[in-house]
């Protein structure tokens, strides 16, 4: 394939700069920051962080047993059976078909 005037030439990148750094999220700065060990304690955050949970799940606290629960196993999986003419909006919108085919077929009669 012969090159065009605006073809990029041997070693030439489109983009000198390279990648835009992206900016820190809250989750990232989140991240390193329960990986920082407090001083005190001599363990991590994030340890501290798990055994505070797992101390709240031991009294019953109910938020607290979801939460862990949700991200030790994750949330159940729900399946939803839809028959055609089951759903009210399904039916709403096989009404509108039909009604705009038989709309279509009465206006190519004039």
């Amino acid at each position: 394939m012969a090159r065009s005037s605006t073809s990029w030439k041997p070693g030439q990148t489109g983009n000198p700069n390279g990648t835009p750094k992206k900016d820190c999220s809250i989750t990232s700065l989140m991240k390193q920051y329960l990986n920082h060990v407090d001083p005190d304690k001599k363990k991590t955050y994030k340890q501290i962080f798990i055994e505070k949970v797992l101390e709240l799940v031991q009294k019953g606290d109910s938020t607290a047993i979801r939460l862990l629960w949700n991200y030790m196993d994750g949330m159940p999986l729900q399946s939803v059976k839809v028959e055609k003419g089951a759903n009210p909006i399904l039916k709403a919108i096989d009404e509108i078909k039909n009604n705009n085919n038989t709309n279509i077929s009465n206006d190519s009669d004039d």
